[in-house]
């Protein structure tokens, strides 16, 4: 306040450090009531839904994933960077659910944003024993999906018909990403 001193020992907060702390906090109580609607939400009623999603893009060993040839299955596309810890701290969750899920006709694909090529995106694949494919946009991409300028993660969860049933923006927990996929399968 005008006219206090400090005394000895005291110290005074910068000027600029309050404002700051008022918008972090902001930030964060924003991501918190965000994923707390997002878990509560479940997925889109199937009427709608909106479709026309297309992936095509080269994995990590040059093979090319086609999304189309998954129709049929509920298909969970994982936006990710190696550098991102929210996406570090949701990738065990991820792993789990593709091991779990792939005899009841789930598939988990990944698609790396990193831009510093390929051998950093193997190492983070070797590093979390990931299991399912991992693409990398480049020059002769397909897709539908918005993957320039999002915030990471962001996944979306596809009916079986390829249809986007849920778009999560945001660590997720795997309890969220297990019960909305339940209910995709339970659709039949």
């Amino acid at each position: 306040m005008e006219g206090q001193r400090t005394g000895p020992g005291e110290r005074r907060l910068p000027g600029w450090l309050v404002p700051a702390l008022l918008v972090a906090v902001g930030v964060v109580v924003y991501a918190a009531v965000g994923r707390m609607q997002q878990a509560s939400e479940g997925v889109a009623d199937a009427g709608s839904r909106s479709g026309d999603t297309r992936l095509v893009m080269n994995d990590l060993d040059g093979g090319r994933f086609d999304l189309s040839d998954h129709r049929g299955k509920v298909v969970l596309v994982n936006l990710f960077a190696t550098w991102c810890p929210p996406c570090r701290a949701e990738t065990p969750d991820l792993v789990a659910l593709a091991k779990d899920y792939e005899s009841k006709g789930v598939v988990v694909v990944g698609v790396s944003l990193d831009t510093e090529g390929p051998e950093v995106v193997r190492r983070f694949v070797r590093e979390y024993a990931i299991p399912y494919p991992i693409l990398m946009p480049s020059g002769d991409s397909e897709t539908s999906f918005q993957i320039n300028e999002i915030p990471i993660p962001t996944t979306y969860l596809l009916d079986r018909e390829g249809r986007i049933a849920k778009k999560y923006v945001g660590k997720v927990s795997g309890s969220v990403f297990r019960s909305d996929v339940d209910a995709l399968l339970a659709e039949g």
